[in-house]
């Protein structure tokens, strides 16, 4: 650690065990760690002299964390303390409540759980209902304090396995009268008894029983919901009910819903209703180990499940669980996984794991490029185990520069994140957090070669603010990259106001469900949280902090009524991109107009036989390509009903095709915008044109595969 500018210069060592870091001025520190042993720190003395580093053999502390019936809970942060309140390791239990603690240094330490359960708060008044998280620590073996802890004396390579600790469950306050739900602003009916009963069991998909399975009765009515659990044989039994609608739902950690979990009943007035079987589906599971180029174990890095989903008008390769830490074993365990297709990726150097330059981010088997990588199947509740791989070692590099707020000054509030371009060839979207130095520097360690993104943001403030914003694009190739000044900027302000044009000038939709937006259209140039403003009394709205081209059009879009014109001094600019992100670029007077003169385009869908088809998608989109951009208001998609009708209301002129495809792009849900599956549906579809306030009637024949 170099004294004064809260950064460090970091190296691996040889075959030797050697090193070398380049260290300036006194007062400095070498901090050594290796996966397995404990963490060493030792002084410079004299600067630039020779430091020799013995590691200790880690040791390592595991076990589970229960609720009251032996459930597991996951979730829960588990920690070693070297008393008086010193920290020393944390980590939190995976879906069967187990963790582990490892690399721990020789000490006496006292090892807590710190859980959270939710507690229903009462309102005072309609609408300002809500939950509280409450924190509990319990201290190993089962004790309220600190100082009634069994403390665990570490010696060197201990294996302290079975630190077993049980908790209190999730706390569910029984239903009081005059709760407001979800804070919708409606009250709920004070809880009535009846005597009527609704009794089952819980099982598994398997049939095995599943105990303590949280059973929730929820009434139709707006009476207060009921909640039970499942005793060991997996039944429940809920008693006393009133007369109505009511929805059994059953819910479990580890478990995920599926159509067989809840069932909807009329309850009558004494009625004794049995065997309301429901089922839950386990999550899948998947986990393996890390290991370096010598096959040994890798500890703190960062596993992530990956799927191929279109996103931001291409496909990439998108987060869909972790980031998970690797322990003192290598190992990992990813937990909660839907059944399908993932690619499994690790990394090394990101703000909370350990800073290894040399090694790029990682995909199963053991490879840089995720073109090469190879994709896990995961069946439904499967364990998938041992996806064990090895890191990659590549060139990478450091990015390092300053933060400026808005008025140019030097700042650490706010965020820095990195993340591959919109317009590299990079396979991921995913986004590394910057480390920020005291100084108001920030750095991003062993970034691998490609064209990044740089974003800041601080200071949003409501819907209608973005706050301060910056960006930044950087390319990186084989060496570091210093120097860099991002400054944030208010950005642009836009206000305006809606009218309307209607067949009946009196009829307006109400305020409530009109909001204007500023849409991205280069995502690297803008934040990531869009604002967006309601129509206030005088139909005015505002946007402020907008930066990077945008196209103004609405967020929200009340029935019965579209988008007709975007006007700016007169001068049409709907669905125009329009630069942002200074004050010289601010617009005023800016009219959204309305109207509820709405186009129509219904019809029926048919298969081949003749026959509805089986609620079929239908896709209208426009005959120009330069309209086929996400979230494009050109580009409609609807399901036809169980007789095969379908209508879409509110396109704007133009010519457009229409077409009932055989199947859609399943990875992510825009991937039937993507441009290249339009253009595949060309050539069988139908070629309307579409005027304002024109209703057209179209038959379609499902389109052959």
């Amino acid at each position: 650690m170099i004294p004064g500018t809260g950064s460090a210069a970091v190296a691996l060592t040889d075959a030797n065990g050697r090193f070398v870091l380049p260290v300036t001025g006194a007062g400095a520190t070498v901090v050594a760690t290796k996966t397995g042993y404990g963490r060493r720190v030792s002084p410079l003395t004299p600067p630039g002299g020779v430091v020799e580093i013995r590691l200790v053999h880690g040791a390592a502390i595991s076990g589970r964390v229960v609720d009251e019936f032996g459930e597991p809970f996951s979730g829960a942060r588990v920690t070693a303390e070297s008393p008086p309140g010193n920290l020393v390791a944390t980590t939190t239990t995976d879906d069967r409540g187990e963790y582990r603690l490892g690399s721990l240094n020789p000490a006496d330490v006292i090892v807590a759980a710190t859980t959270a359960g939710m507690v229903a708060l009462v309102p005072e008044r309609p609408g300002s209902s809500g939950s509280v998280a409450v924190r509990r620590q319990i201290y190993y073996p089962g004790v309220d304090s600190a100082a009634a802890a069994l403390k665990l004396r570490l010696n060197p390579g201990d294996e302290r396995a079975g630190v077993d600790i049980q908790v209190q469950a999730e706390i569910v306050q029984p239903p009081v009268p005059g709760v407001y739900p979800g804070g919708s602003g409606r009250a709920v009916q004070p809880d009535i008894q009846g005597n009527a009963s609704v009794r089952g069991r819980v099982l598994a998909t398997d049939g095995r029983p599943l105990p303590s399975t949280r059973v929730i009765a929820a009434s139709a009515a707006g009476l207060p919901p009921r909640v039970t659990t499942t005793d060991q044989s997996g039944r429940y039994d809920f008693a006393n009910l009133p007369a109505g609608p009511f929805r059994i739902v059953a819910v479990k950690p580890g478990y995920r819903g599926i159509d067989a979990s809840s069932r909807s009943l009329d309850v009558a007035a004494g009625d004794r209703i049995d065997r309301v079987d429901l089922a839950l589906e386990r999550w899948s599971a998947l986990g393996g180990h890390v290991l370096d180029e010598n096959g040994e174990p890798v500890q703190s890095a960062n596993v992530r499940l990956l799927q191929v989903r279109y996103e931001a008008g291409r496909r990439r390769l998108v987060g869909v669980a972790g980031p998970r830490q690797t322990d003192d074993l290598g190992a990992y365990r990813l937990a909660n996984v839907a059944p399908g297709q993932y690619i499994v990726s690790a990394d090394v150097g990101d703000v909370s794991s350990a800073d290894l330059p040399g090694y790029t981010r990682s995909y199963f088997p053991g490879t840089a490029a995720a073109g090469e990588a190879q994709f896990v199947l995961i069946r439904a509740g499967q364990e998938a185990g041992s996806v064990d791989f090895a890191l990659t070692q590549g060139r990478t590099a450091r990015i390092m520069g300053q933060m400026l707020d808005a008025s140019g000054r030097g700042t650490t509030g706010g965020a820095v994140s990195l993340a591959p371009s919109q317009h590299s060839s990079a396979a991921t979207n995913l986004v590394a957090g910057a480390r920020i130095l005291p100084d108001g520097r920030f750095e991003f360690p062993s970034v691998a070669p490609g064209d990044y993104v740089i974003q800041a943001y601080r200071d949003r403030m409501g819907q209608f603010t973005e706050g301060d914003f910056g960006a930044l694009r950087v390319t990186v190739a084989d060496a570091d990259v210093s120097g860099l000044v991002l400054q944030m900027s208010k950005g642009s302000t836009v206000t305006g106001y809606v009218t309307f044009d209607s067949y009946d000038r009196s009829r307006q939709p109400p305020r409530d469900t009109v909001r204007v937006t500023a849409a991205p259209v280069d995502p690297d140039l803008s934040a990531t949280a869009v604002a967006s403003d309601g129509m206030s009394p005088d139909g005015s709205f505002q946007l402020r902090g907008l930066n990077g081209p945008r196209r103004l059009e609405l967020a929200n879009v009340p029935p019965g009524w579209t988008l007709q014109q975007v006007l700016i001094d007169g001068v049409d600019v709907t669905d125009r991109p329009l630069p942002f992100g200074n004050d010289e670029q601010s617009l005023a007077n800016v009219n959204v107009v309305l109207t509820d003169r709405l186009s129509e385009v219904a019809g029926s869908v048919a298969d081949r036989n003749g026959r509805p088809g089986s609620s079929p998608v239908v896709i209208i989109f426009a005959d120009d390509r330069d309209r086929w951009y996400p979230a494009s208001r050109f580009i409609r998609r609807t399901t036809a009903g169980a007789d095969g009708s379908f209508s879409v209301k509110g396109l704007p002129s133009g010519t457009y095709y229409a077409v009932a495809p055989a199947a859609t792009p399943s990875d992510g849900a825009d991937a039937w915008q993507d441009p290249q599956f339009l253009e595949s549906l060309q050539p069988g579809a139908s070629v309307i044109t579409v005027t304002s306030g024109q209703r057209l009637t179209i038959n379609l024949r499902v389109a052959a595969r």
